[in-house]
């Protein structure tokens, strides 16, 4: 950072550490811990992305990621929801989902517990909004949340809606 002219700092108004620590290497918690006598689901990143693209868009982009990319087209497993075509994607599942009510594409993330009812109580404690009525689901179990910056996440088991 520049600074022009003298800069004051006040002894007693900074406290910095500028001393370099060795963390241990993060590791992965176990499918369910407890903490404060609570049950902490495990949560990981599912298979499947989501894009929810514009009417008018929709038939490019599917034109991208099939003829231009010539990614592998997948059968569409899923008997509600929108138009959808699917697309291996690395390991994962891209749906192109046509969406009308979207003025602009927007990604969707799943993300997958052992336990979704574990799954349920703790993202409400930690004050996270379900929001179930955006999309109909094929499961009994699986459900939607949105994150702090809006973007929509499936919390599925494994296996679940794939």
């Amino acid at each position: 950072m520049l600074v022009d002219g003298p800069v004051h700092i006040a002894p007693d108004s900074v406290d910095l550490d500028v001393s370099l620590v060795d963390e241990p290497p993060v590791t992965r918690r176990a499918a369910t811990d407890r903490t404060n006598g609570q049950s902490r689901p495990s949560f990981e990143g599912g298979r499947n992305i989501a894009m929810k693209v514009p009417p008018h868009q929709w038939e490019a982009t599917v034109a991208f990621y099939r003829d231009t990319l010539a990614l592998r087209e997948l059968d569409n497993p899923f008997t509600s929801g929108p138009q959808s075509t699917g697309f291996a994607f690395g390991s994962n599942h891209l749906w192109i989902d046509r969406v009308p009510g979207v003025s602009q594409a927007e990604l969707w993330l799943q993300v997958t517990t052992s336990d979704t009812a574990t799954a349920a109580h703790h993202l409400a404690a930690a004050g996270v909004d379900r929001c179930d009525e955006i999309e109909p689901l094929d499961s009994d179990t699986a459900f939607w949340v949105t994150s702090p910056a809006a973007i929509v996440h499936l919390v599925s088991e494994p296996g679940d809606a794939d």
